[in-house]
């Protein structure tokens, strides 16, 4: 396993980020090899999704809701191929609809295997 560095870290964590933007099933796939390991876990408080298929689904799913909205990243700390990261949602027209926090986990690829958000639903 080569040592990985904090921004290529960061690098595929932004490339996951890209992942969230209006794009074709093809580019989105074409991404998730670049960032993402086949057996990744995503979860959130709404779902959770084991591998890239679902993970295109849900994604597939928050752009018909969402139309147009992407991730930027507010804050990114990282340390033992983990990071704690602070993003908020934003609309077509760039403005911040809402906020939340990930914890995530790198393979010893330096790949995306699990990612965990944190965000307000709206319910009570």
């Amino acid at each position: 396993m080569e040592s990985i560095d904090q921004n290529q870290y960061r690098d595929v964590w932004e490339g996951y980020c890209a992942v969230w933007r209006p794009q074709s099933a093809v580019q989105r796939r074409e991404q998730f090899s670049r960032v993402l390991s086949q057996q990744c876990i995503y979860r959130d408080p709404l779902t959770q999704c084991q591998g890239w298929d679902e993970l295109s689904a849900y994604i597939e799913d928050f752009q018909r809701q969402f139309p147009g909205c992407y991730f930027v990243t507010a804050w990114f700390h990282t340390h033992h191929a983990r990071a704690a990261v602070r993003w908020h949602m934003c609309g077509p027209d760039g403005s911040a609809l809402s906020e939340g926090v990930s914890y995530v986990e790198f393979d010893g690829e330096g790949k995306l295997i699990s990612m965990n958000g944190f965000f307000e639903t709206g319910a009570p």
